[in-house]
């Protein structure tokens, strides 16, 4: 992973308004507009995150103001607002390459697959952290990649391909559960992996 510019720290000692540190301030905005966005309640998520990016943006935390604006831009492409949504990630995308974030291009790439819902081809959609998903055993983002990729066979009607993408998929999603505890294992039984995959 390439060093972070200095520019682009979140400095996460200094608190924000209520005491909370910048990072921690983000997080907790990103969680709650993404829990509104589930609720199908657009226009919430985007009040959560609004002065949550205001903050981080006058403070000059430009890698926290980059995840939030990539928050909002996945909000607004739910919303149908495509334009502007898509601005916001490609200016969010330009901060966080500089800074090597892949986590945070990673949730990007998984949100605008989820939206797009096969739609795209996901070696497009996850091109900021392909390589990182070789190198690294990221096993969640590697999954997301391979379920965008069985979606996007299955529009092209591709049926060997979206088996051959299901069955990797399979594979990764043992992995995973084999490194959980028995109840976080268990709790997975209502997660969408598992409904997409048919897991038993």
């Amino acid at each position: 992973m390439s060093a972070r510019p200095a520019s682009a720290s979140p400095r996460p000692s200094t608190p924000c308004p209520g005491g909370a540190p910048a990072a921690l301030d983000a997080a907790a905005a990103v969680l709650g507009a993404r829990l509104a966005g589930l609720a199908g309640d657009a226009p919430g998520a985007l009040r959560i995150l609004e002065p949550a990016l205001e903050r981080a943006s006058s403070r000059q935390f430009l890698g926290v103001a980059a995840r939030l604006r990539a928050a909002r831009g996945l909000q607004l492409l739910r919303a149908g607002r495509t334009t502007a949504g898509n601005a916001d990630l490609d200016a969010a995308r330009d901060v966080l390459r500089a800074a090597g974030a892949l986590p945070a291009l990673a949730e990007i790439a998984v949100g605008r697959a989820e939206i797009v819902d096969g739609t795209h081809d996901p070696i497009e959609l996850f091109t900021d952290v392909a390589a990182w998903m070789e190198m690294q055993p990221v096993r969640v983002v590697r999954l997301e990649f391979l379920l965008a990729a069985m979606r996007h066979a299955e529009r092209l009607e591709d049926t060997p391909r979206a088996e051959a993408f299901r069955r990797e998929a399979e594979g990764v999603f043992g992995q995973i559960r084999k490194m959980l505890a028995a109840e976080d294992d268990t709790s997975l039984g209502v997660h969408p992996w598992r409904q997409i995959l048919r897991w038993g």
